[in-house]
């Protein structure tokens, strides 16, 4: 396939929305797609050979035993042949002015820092329901985390705002990012401290994607008889589990990248990866000290208790 723009697809058991996303990303001439199911048990291998048996020429379909999602998209943006990459959710829906508006932003990256620098941009996302209404005009708005929040890597090494649905890359950062480790919380957070901490990132303050959500998380005494309290304690054990996840990713940022980040970056990547060697309040020292925190004096009051 011979594109400027490549669309990585990772699917597993996605038929009910999967034909709204392919109509809605394969909108532009200069795009192609290639997907690899994940093993699904249902139509997603039929829905997506239909789909490339129309456009041939535009779409590349793989299928193999399951991998989960991180190997997944490890092993399309292995295979990237075009220049820059996109990443896509089988669930969700592109706006009309998504890649115009990434590629503007990625052409000013570019006349900055070059194209043999790892760039990455991505853009906020309305959310959605399985209905395909709309729920929140704003991902960014809806987690608590503003636009600029992951201008700072202080701040992403910790949390991100960016969801990987409204990412556009470079071949270049494909290519320092793989093979996306097991450390890796999750693959779009990856790509993200890797166009941070060796190349440059920028973000596109408008909802790109109808990102659609299936659900959500209540706290307070279920149907089940769990106390309240319970539940914290819980959710309090999550966010430890969470945070030594986010602490071991940088580990291996710092393993893999560390001789070649900058000085600023490499002091805070160690200094994140290396907390758990602390007592709690040389933990909230370090905190205060390198600005590491979450965004609203509530998550900011749990990371210090779980950190």
């Amino acid at each position: 396939m011979k594109t400027r723009f490549e669309i990585l697809l990772p699917t597993y058991n996605g038929e009910r929305f999967l034909p709204e996303l392919l109509e809605s990303c394969l909108q532009w001439p200069d795009v192609a797609l290639s997907a690899r199911d994940d093993g699904s048990h249902d139509g997603t291998a039929g829905i997506l050979r239909q789909y490339r048996d129309r456009r041939p020429e535009r779409m590349r379909v793989d299928a193999g035993g399951h991998l989960g999602v991180k190997k997944n998209v490890s092993w399309l943006l292995e295979r990237l042949e075009a220049p820059y990459f996109l990443l896509a959710d089988q669930d969700d829906v592109w706006e009309a002015d998504k890649l115009p508006r990434l590629h503007s932003a990625m052409r000013d990256l570019e006349e900055r820092r070059g194209k043999d620098v790892p760039l990455l941009v991505w853009s906020d996302a309305s959310l959605i329901d399985a209905a395909g209404e709309q729920t929140h005009p704003s991902f960014f708005s809806a987690s608590g985390l503003p636009a600029s929040w992951c201008d700072a890597f202080r701040h992403s090494l910790v949390i991100s705002n960016a969801a990987g649905c409204t990412f556009l890359g470079n071949r270049a950062l494909a290519q320092a990012a793989v093979p996306i480790p097991a450390a890796a919380y999750m693959h779009d957070w990856w790509l993200l401290l890797v166009a941070q901490a060796i190349g440059d990132i920028a973000v596109v303050d408008a909802p790109l994607v109808r990102y659609r959500q299936h659900g959500g998380n209540v706290l307070g005494a279920g149907a089940d008889g769990t106390s309240f309290l319970a539940k914290v304690r819980g959710g309090l054990d999550r966010s430890r589990g969470n945070v030594a996840k986010t602490q071991a990713q940088a580990g291996e940022l710092l393993r893999r990248y560390g001789d070649t980040m900058p000085e600023p970056a490499r002091d805070l990547c160690r200094a994140w990866a290396t907390m758990p060697e602390l007592c709690r309040c040389a933990k909230i020292k370090r905190c205060l000290e390198y600005g590491f925190e979450k965004a609203g004096l509530v998550r900011r009051l749990l990371l210090w208790t779980t950190v």
